[in-house]
């Protein structure tokens, strides 16, 4: 393998995670890059870590934090900073301590950018796509999720920021893959797609659901409830829009 390409390649592994067709291509992909991610944390290649895990794709992480869970916990049991990305990475994917049953991997910049990367729940380990639930702005600018989210789409390449807001703020509410300008859909066959599209999201939304409650962990069942949360307003925002386009 070329290491020197491996950043470029991880970049685009990611953006392959962020354009996947399902929830269920999604994680799959994710799955496989964490896996990468551990492979090149256990042959200690510091440069292709870090070149890709950082809160802001123009900046270099200062530290990875490796957070712990036990069954039970909202908060973490503990917040572990590293300043080599392979450790951090193998700290997230292979907890020493057997009851830490969930971990998370943040990596930090030294303005306060953040991005939850990777994690894991039980033997289950991915990683996240940047968004508006996984960055944090700078500490003096908690509002910069926005540009956070504009230096990711680029750093990807092909990618577009969704015009919608996250719940709550001004900011874009996720990164979407750029689409082309076409003529718009019949209605007929617009409604019918759109129908199409809820069926198959709510049926992600219960597998989620099932899923939390299979693993038992407070913080797995509070993250799907967020997730949840999150798409049931994209539901609602897409059921107006077609209310809209049958009654007009």
């Amino acid at each position: 393998m070329d290491v020197e390409a491996e950043p470029v390649d991880l970049l685009h592994q990611l953006g392959g995670v962020a354009v996947a067709a399902t929830p269920e291509a999604r994680t799959r992909a994710a799955a496989e890059l964490a896996d990468r991610l551990v492979l090149r944390a256990e042959s200690d290649d510091v440069a292709a870590l870090s070149a890709l895990l950082r809160g802001n794709p123009r900046r270099e992480a200062t530290v990875w934090r490796a957070l712990q869970f036990r069954l039970g916990d909202v908060s973490p049991s503990s917040n572990a900073p590293h300043d080599n990305p392979c450790t951090a990475v193998l700290a997230v994917a292979r907890a020493a301590d057997g009851s830490h049953v969930a971990s998370e991997l943040v990596a930090v910049d030294a303005d306060g950018s953040a991005w939850t990367a990777l994690v894991r729940t039980d033997d289950e380990l991915v990683v996240q796509v940047p968004s508006p639930r996984t960055l944090v702005g700078p500490v003096s600018a908690p509002d910069a999720v926005g540009p956070l989210l504009l230096a990711w789409r680029e750093a990807l390449g092909g990618l577009r920021v969704e015009d919608a807001k996250a719940e709550g703020t001004d900011e874009p509410a996720e990164i979407e893959p750029a689409v082309a300008v076409t003529e718009p859909a019949p209605p007929d066959e617009d409604a019918a797609g759109l129908r199409a599209d809820l069926a198959a999201r709510l049926t992600a939304l219960e597998a989620r659901l099932r899923l939390a409650a299979e693993e038992g962990a407070r913080v797995a069942v509070a993250r799907a409830m967020q997730d949840v949360h999150d798409e049931l307003q994209a539901i609602r925002d897409q059921l107006a829009r077609l209310e809209k386009h049958l009654t007009g």
